[in-house]
C-alpha cells in the first residue's frame, strides 16, 4: 500500500484504519504483511550486533505466536496476497509516551477479541506489548519498537504487528459454574455448565467437592485442568472429587469484601451452607485466597468449608504498588508462546485499561492496609490453610529454561525502559509477584501447612510443574 505522511497533530486513513499522530511526531506510515515484516525481522536479527546466536530465523520467530493467536487484519491485500496486518513507519521524528501516544483507530472489535499491539526485540526473539486496544478499537502506542529493514526498499522501518485472540467464554460477574470434563480420562478440556438446576442437583448428590477461584488477573479457565493434568511421569492429579465449581467475579473495583459476601450467596444458592454434609474444598490463586479468607474469617464459612488451599496469595500484601509491572511482564510471557497464559489475556488487557484510576483490590492488598489489617487480626477460624509457594530463584537450577525465558522477558521490559523490574524479580524471594514471606503469612490462623516450590506466580497450575505437584499432594496428604 502507498505510503502516506503522517504530521504532528494530523490523521492519515489507510486500509481499515486512521491513523492519529500527537504534537511533536512525524512519519511516513504504510501497510504491509506478516510474512514481510518476517523477512525483515530475521534481517535485523541477523544482522544485530549485540547477539546474533541468540536472535530466531524468519520461520522461527513467527511460531512463538502460534496456537490461538491469529493476525488481526487492518486492509484487505490485493487480489489473492494476505491480508496487511502489519503498520510499517519510516522517517519517524519524536516521541511517544502514556501522555503523548500515536493512536490507530480500527474497526470495533467483536467483544471476545483482544487485540494486542506488539514490538519484536531481535536479541531475545521475544515480542513485547507497546500499547492497548480499547473495546472500540482505539489503539494507543505509546513505545515505538526498535526499527529493521524494510524488504521492499532496503530503508530502516519501526514494525508494529497486531495479533488477536478469541476469549472463549463470555463473563458476567459474580460467576458461580461447574465444570463438565471430557469423557476421556486422558483429556483436561472441559465445558462450563451455567444452569442452576443442573449445579444444584450435582451438588446434592456429591460427597466431594472443590471450587477453584482465581486472582486479581486471571480468570479460572485453566484451573480446573489441574485436576487432569499428569503430575510426575505418568501419573495423573488422581482427581478424589465429585465436583469441580469455579467462582469468577470483578477483581478491580469490586472490594474483596464485597466479593467474599458475593461468592458465600452464590455457595448458598446451589446447596453449600452450613450443615451441607459434605467435604468442601477451595484451590484459591493469588487475591482469590483472600476473598476466601474472608469469607471463613469474616463471614462464618468456617462453617462451611472443609479445607482451604492458596497457591501464591498475598496474605500479607504485595510489594508490587503498579500493577503494570505484574501486567507486562504476564503478557509478555503470554505473547511469547506461554500458552497456558492464553486464557489470561482477556482479563490481563482488560485490566491494563484501569491501571490509573486507584484500583480498589491493588489498595486493598498494600501491606499494612486498613483490609489486610482487619484480616490478619482475626481469630483462628479452625480450618486447615495448606499454602504453596512459589520461588524464583529455585527456578534457576530446578528450572533453566523457564527462568531463561523469565529472565529475557524482564530484560526486554527493561530495555524498552516500560518499567524497572529487576529489582523486585531478582531481589527477595518471590514469586513474580509476591514475596514468599507475605504467601507464608496467615495471620492467626493455626492449623497451616506450607510448602516452597521452583515456579513463579503464573504457573502454579501449568502441567508438569512444582506448583501442581505440589498442590496434588497437598490434596492427598490432607485426606
Amino acid at each position: 500500500m502507498t505510503a502516506r505522511n503522517l504530521s504532528p497533530s494530523a490523521s492519515v486513513s489507510m486500509g481499515n484504519i486512521t491513523l492519529n499522530a500527537p504534537a511533536g511526531f512525524s512519519a511516513k506510515a504504510s501497510l504491509s504483511t506478516s510474512s514481510e515484516a518476517k523477512r525483515a525481522v530475521a534481517t535485523a536479527a541477523a544482522t544485530s550486533s549485540r547477539d546474533v546466536n541468540a536472535a530466531p530465523s524468519a520461520s522461527d520467530s513467527m511460531k512463538i505466536l502460534r496456537g490461538d493467536f491469529s493476525s488481526a487484519a487492518l486492509a484487505d491485500g490485493m487480489g489473492n496476497a494476505p491480508p496487511l496486518d502489519v503498520v510499517e513507519l519510516e522517517n519517524v521524528v519524536g516521541t511517544l509516551s502514556r501522555q503523548n501516544p500515536l493512536t490507530f483507530q480500527l474497526p470495533k472489535p467483536d467483544a471476545k477479541d483482544v487485540i494486542l499491539p506488539l514490538g519484536y526485540d531481535a536479541e531475545s526473539g521475544l515480542y513485547f506489548p507497546i500499547g492497548s486496544v480499547d473495546k472500540e478499537g482505539l489503539v494507543s502506542v505509546h513505545t515505538l519498537p526498535p526499527p529493521s529493514v524494510t524488504t521492499r526498499s532496503l530503508m530502516s522501518s519501526v514494525k508494529i504487528f497486531f495479533k488477536k485472540m478469541t476469549q472463549s467464554s463470555d463473563y458476567h460477574f459474580p460467576m458461580l459454574r461447574m465444570v463438565n470434563f471430557d469423557k476421556r480420562t486422558d483429556s483436561d478440556s472441559f465445558t462450563y455448565e451455567t444452569d442452576q438446576t443442573a449445579i444444584i442437583a450435582a451438588v446434592k448428590s456429591a460427597k466431594r467437592v472443590v471450587l477453584f477461584i482465581h486472582g486479581i488477573i486471571g480468570t479460572t479457565e485453566d484451573q480446573p485442568r489441574a485436576l487432569r493434568r499428569p503430575i510426575t511421569e505418568g501419573s495423573l492429579f488422581q482427581n478424589p472429587y465429585d465436583v469441580a465449581l469455579t467462582f469468577d467475579y470483578e477483581s478491580m473495583n469490586t472490594s474483596i469484601e464485597i466479593t467474599a459476601a458475593d461468592f458465600k450467596a452464590a455457595l448458598e444458592a446451589v446447596g453449600i451452607k452450613v450443615g451441607h454434609g459434605k467435604t468442601f474444598d477451595i484451590v484459591a490463586h493469588s487475591m482469590g485466597g483472600l476473598v476466601s479468607r474472608w469469607f471463613i474469617e469474616k463471614l462464618g464459612g468456617n462453617q462451611i468449608v472443609s479445607r482451604l488451599f492458596m497457591l501464591g496469595t498475598p496474605n500479607a500484601g504485595s510489594e508490587i504498588t503498579d500493577l503494570e509491572k505484574t501486567l507486562t511482564g504476564a503478557i509478555t510471557m503470554a505473547v511469547n508462546g506461554v500458552a497456558f497464559l492464553h486464557p489470561w489475556l482477556f482479563a490481563l488487557n482488560w485490566a491494563g485499561k484501569f491501571l490509573k484510576k486507584g484500583l480498589v483490590t491493588v489498595e486493598q492488598q498494600q501491606p499494612n492496609s486498613p483490609f489486610l489489617q482487619t484480616l490478619n487480626s482475626a481469630p483462628d477460624a479452625g480450618v486447615p490453610y495448606h499454602i504453596v509457594i512459589g520461588n524464583t530463584k529455585l527456578m534457576e537450577k530446578q528450572k533453566p529454561e523457564q527462568y531463561s525465558l523469565m529472565k529475557k522477558i524482564i530484560k526486554v521490559v527493561e530495555d524498552r525502559k516500560l518499567y524497572t523490574l529487576a529489582d523486585f524479580y531478582f531481589g527477595e524471594a518471590n514469586d513474580m509477584a509476591v514475596r514468599i514471606e507475605s504467601i507464608k503469612s496467615a495471620g492467626n490462623q493455626t492449623k497451616v501447612t506450607r510448602v516452597e516450590v521452583a515456579c513463579d506466580h503464573f504457573t502454579y497450575f501449568n502441567a508438569q510443574t512444582e506448583g501442581i505437584q505440589a498442590l496434588a499432594a497437598s490434596v492427598r496428604a490432607a485426606d
